[in-house]
């Protein structure tokens, strides 16, 4: 993300919009944190957490994303600045949305914490996440602390082991993943809290945002040049009717009703 917001004078220069990560998070995260964050005066934290159901994902990219983003130290932003900190560290329980519940997630490596303070005042921005079931969780977590995630060739390993094992670490997992977006912030005085969130299928949730936000693009709907995250140049409530609309189950943002 360092590197592609580096190329941010080259775009500009080329008259090229480049949008990054519009998935599901980064992506629908994004821009659930961006709408929840127009509802203050002033914003606090935003806090994002992820849950993927074990028999909603298949594939080797798959297992290979989620073992970087347990191993080693990721980026967060805390207390208006943006720190190191330890993969699956500080783990806590959330309510996250149908059929998942109460679940424990924990620090993963996503992008947010990179990009959000960037066009949203706030003093911390967190992302976690987790797997269903969660023994699969415990199983990457259990993988890295055996030092089988530290370089690229042992991700790769390890990555074929389990897609070939795939059909049994599926079993019992709920067939969606979700994300929910939790902002505090002030207004009037007082400090309030707004929840939002989205739930499909991992495809849906991957998929659809890109092709949305590749359909603007086309358009001439976002014209300005440079690299963005997605909540630096795309409006919240357009892109989540557009998402409604393909049936994906958008929780918070009254405007899709």
């Amino acid at each position: 993300m360092k590197e592609m917001f580096a190329m941010d004078a080259d775009a500009k220069n080329a008259g090229v919009t480049v949008i990054t990560g519009l998935g599901s998070t980064p992506g629908v995260s994004n821009l659930l944190a961006k709408y929840g964050a127009s509802k203050f005066a002033e914003v606090d934290d935003i806090r994002i957490a992820w849950a993927g159901g074990a028999a909603d994902s298949q594939g080797l990219a798959v297992i290979m994303h989620v073992a970087y983003a347990v191993t080693g130290h990721i980026p967060s932003y805390k207390n208006g600045e943006w720190v190191e900190i330890p993969a699956a560290s500080e783990p806590e329980i959330v309510e996250l949305p149908k059929p998942f519940g109460r679940m424990r997630v924990f620090h993963t490596g996503h992008t947010e914490p990179l990009t959000l303070p960037r066009y949203i005042k706030t003093k911390n921005v967190s992302l976690r996440g987790t797997l269903d079931p969660d023994w699969t969780s415990n199983l990457a977590v259990f993988l890295v602390k055996m030092g089988s995630t530290d370089t690229h060739e042992k991700i790769a390993r390890v990555a074929k082991v389990i897609h070939a094992l795939e059909f049994i670490l599926r079993v019992g997992g709920i067939p969606v993943s979700t994300v929910r977006v939790e902002v505090t912030g002030r207004q009037n005085g007082a400090s309030e809290r707004f929840v939002s969130s989205a739930t499909d299928t991992m495809g849906k949730l991957t998929v659809i945002p890109a092709a949305i936000g590749a359909a603007l693009l086309a358009r001439g709907e976002i014209k300005q040049p440079g690299v963005y995250a997605p909540e630096g140049v795309i409006e919240s409530v357009p892109f989540f009717k557009e998402l409604a609309r393909q049936d994906v189950n958008v929780v918070g943002v009254p405007e899709v009703a």
